[in-house]
């Protein structure tokens, strides 16, 4: 996991160095027509970028290979580990809050350029915490054909009634009930079983934008989704294909599966 982290953080810092080397080769020529006034603001605004570790009781995952064990005993191998990530929200000391427009991010282990992404125009402040959806709003499961994160094509949308599945782990394991297979699709967005969760994360240190640029690396632990609230055992609950009591379940553990592992900004 370590190793995982220090390579999306460096991979960050150089964005953040080509971002600010962009910044100061600059020459921008005046506008007599409309002058920088004391209120222009427009300057101030910066960057934040995002980097997902996904790992097992902290270990890095690795894909079809690895054997890991959950909570109660059971042995697995991940072969498919997607989320959705929506709705993020920065919220700074001052009580302030930014909400991101379009904030959609499919987070896929499988695509590492998928964990990463950045926000753009952050306004300027000192940002000490970071919310968000685990999931698709229910807005956007009834809004017919997306594009992006959203489309179809990612495998990770049913149908306009159930809408998207929020998150989705497939794996092997030998306790399985199901030929082996470990299939758990968590979606559906009403009801009874509406698996959408809502996350807060404190920052482990205050990151200041002001026309500059931050990181915030994240860790999502797959082990919590098997533990927490409910003890899950392979053996009984070896595939979730639709919105259900074990699919809640699943929800009510892993809203609790990520942390922040560090928080950065650039100088000025």
């Amino acid at each position: 996991m370590k190793t995982q982290f220090q390579q999306v953080i460096f991979f960050l810092f150089c964005l953040m160095i080509t971002f600010s080397a962009c910044k100061k080769k600059e020459d921008p020529k005046p506008d007599n027509n409309n002058p920088p006034t004391n209120n222009d603001t427009t300057k101030r605004t910066g960057k934040i970028a995002f980097a997902f570790a996904n790992t097992v009781n902290g270990d890095a995952i690795s894909m079809n290979s690895t054997w890991y064990r959950n909570e109660h005993g059971d042995s697995f191998q991940v072969t498919k580990f997607n989320y959705y990530i929506s709705n993020i929200k920065l919220h700074n000391k001052e009580g302030g809050v930014y909400a991101t427009p379009e904030s959609y991010q499919l987070i896929q282990q499988e695509d590492l350029s998928s964990l990463t992404f950045t926000l753009d125009n952050v306004p300027a402040g000192n940002y000490t915490s970071v919310s968000f959806l685990i999931g698709v709003d229910s807005i956007r499961n009834v809004s017919g054909a997306q594009t992006g994160a959203l489309d179809p094509v990612h495998g990770m949308f049913w149908d306009w009634n159930t809408g998207y599945i929020m998150a989705k782990f497939e794996g092997n394991s030998p306790q399985s009930s199901r030929d082996g297979k470990i299939v758990y699709h968590i979606g559906g967005f009403s009801g009874a079983h509406n698996p959408l969760k809502q996350v807060s994360l404190t920052l482990p240190q205050e990151v200041v934008i002001s026309g500059n640029s931050g990181i915030i690396a994240v860790e999502a632990d797959l082990a919590k989704w098997f533990k927490g609230a409910h003890l899950i055992d392979f053996g009984a609950v070896s595939t979730i294909h639709m919105p259900n009591a074990n699919s809640r379940k699943i929800a009510d553990n892993y809203v609790n599966m990520f942390r922040v592992a560090a928080a950065t900004y650039s100088v000025e």
